[in-house]
């Protein structure tokens, strides 16, 4: 049993994972399986990046109006810029016992669908911006992960397809969000529903998955890769794209298509379940309250999740384990992943897990975009007048109008914006509204209870954000008093 296994282990045992000898059983199997995934992407770092690079390349020719046939990139939705459109992401539902059922448990489920009706009184178009149904992190049991432990890449894939099929079907079916999928059929029904895919859910494009969808939405398209709304075109007939929404995942290193079955899809698959599913999630406490009302800014700078391996080392011993747990490196060497400090209280990674993450309290935020390479491509890729406005999904972190720490001096960014998350956040649900091609960062929550909690008895709360540029990076506030939604 490896010293990295250990800590990782006794991590779980304050979140998702239990005591009983199945439970650690089935870790055990889970976390030498993700040793695989890690060995993987180490030994095809170069391929990844190339592929990364080719992925924004299929974005840059879809823009200009012929798609690539590649996995992620070949289903377009086109509408004209002109009209009402509100994005959300990352909900990551799944079925009521499912243990990382987080949208659903923080009361984030009936916030939504309370929240929605006022969008479709409105006459807004609903955009789901991907990570909507979560088909991939598992409610294990022991024989499934058995059974998997001795698959190889053809039988694993293979096997994915039946289990994927019956997760959306449970899904789908559920009691638990029939009156979730209620409201969106509304949208559907008035045609102003879009669903977009992302990593988490993009099996809800085969054939069998999406027959499964049809049951709730009639003959609603394949989720698309990518929505575009264009202005009005000019003598020759082209539309351009002024805004184009993706779910991110096709820039992500663990999760772009062609390689997200070897690195990121087994990764959910084998420790998710253990900790807090699709990522960190927030609770009401964890500043949530304060980022929700404006009491406290949130970090409006671009990251990377640049990982450099060979800088972290490797636990051969317990005393090389102590002499790097003070850095950051240690510790994403143990996760092989870019993690998000600044979430935590104690800038001294051995206190912020000792104190913070060990205790149960919260865990880490890793890094899943670069959003530094997005902002390089989309200024290297188009010209200023043909540039698109960007909105992404994925990293689960709001963006509008960021700067960017590596750009100096610094300055605000503006082509590129991030929905957030919907089901990340514990009575926070982040929202871009697009409104005739101008944006708006909103936050909807529901009033504190005055005794730090949420209020689930009480009417949604809608919340504007505002930029405040600083000299270390912008900050997002949200407005001081809730404002309605215009009518």
């Amino acid at each position: 049993m490896g010293l990295d296994m250990v800590i990782a282990r006794n991590i779980a045992a304050h979140y998702g994972l239990g005591d009983s000898d199945q439970e650690a059983e089935m870790f055990r199997i889970c976390w030498k399986m993700r040793k695989e995934a890690d060995e993987y992407a180490r030994a095809r770092a170069d391929e990844i990046d190339a592929e990364i690079a080719k992925g924004f390349d299929h974005f840059v020719r879809a823009v200009h109006g012929k798609p690539a046939s590649a996995k992620g990139h070949a289903l377009v939705k086109r509408l004209p810029v002109q009209g009402r459109y509100v994005v959300f992401s990352d909900h990551h539902w799944a079925f009521d016992g499912h243990r990382q059922n987080f949208f659903l448990k923080s009361g984030n489920q009936a916030l939504y669908c309370d929240l929605l009706a006022s969008y479709l009184a409105r006459g807004y178009t609903l955009v789901e911006n991907g990570d909507v149904e979560e088909l991939l992190v598992m409610e294990p049991t022991l024989a499934e992960v058995r059974r998997r432990e001795g698959m190889n890449w053809a039988e694993l894939r293979e096997h994915r397809l039946g289990y994927r099929l019956a997760e959306a079907k449970r899904i789908l079916g559920d009691a638990a969000n029939a009156a979730l999928y209620a409201r969106l059929a509304e949208f559907h029904a008035a045609g102003r529903y879009v669903k977009i895919a992302g990593n988490h859910d993009t099996d809800l494009q085969r054939d069998d998955c999406l027959a499964l969808l049809r049951e709730r939405f009639p003959d609603i398209d394949p989720p698309y890769d990518y929505l575009f709304l264009e202005g009005e075109g000019a003598g020759n007939g082209a539309r351009p794209v002024r805004w184009a929404v993706m779910h991110g995942h096709q820039f992500d290193v663990s999760t772009n298509p062609r390689f997200a079955p070897y690195i990121g899809e087994l990764i959910s698959e084998t420790v998710s379940w253990a900790y807090q599913g699709a990522d960190r999630v927030w609770r009401w406490n964890d500043q949530v309250r304060e980022w929700a009302t404006g009491a406290l800014p949130f970090r409006n700078s671009l990251v990377t999740d640049d990982y450099d391996h060979r800088r972290c080392p490797v636990f051969d011993t317990i005393s090389a384990a102590l002499g790097v747990l003070h850095r950051a490196e240690g510790w994403e060497g143990v996760f092989k992943h870019k993690i998000a400090w600044e979430y935590f209280e104690n800038t001294d990674p051995q206190k912020a897990f000792r104190l913070e993450v060990k205790t149960g309290d919260e865990f880490f935020k890793f890094r899943h975009l670069d959003e530094r390479f997005v902002r390089h491509q989309l200024l290297a890729k188009f010209s200023s007048a043909e540039r698109p406005r960007l909105v992404l999904g994925h990293s689960h972190e709001v963006r509008f109008h960021a700067t960017d720490a590596e750009h100096r001096p610094q300055a605000t960014f503006e082509p590129y914006y991030n929905s957030g998350a919907a089901g990340r956040f514990e009575n926070l649900i982040w929202g871009l509204e697009i409104e005739d091609g101008t944006p708006r960062l909103v936050g909807w929550s529901r009033p504190d209870d005055g005794h730090g909690k949420p209020n689930r008895q009480a009417p949604p709360e809608r919340r504007v954000y505002r930029n405040e540029e600083r000299p270390e990076g912008n900050r997002l506030f949200a407005s001081a008093e809730p404002m309605p939604l215009p009518r």
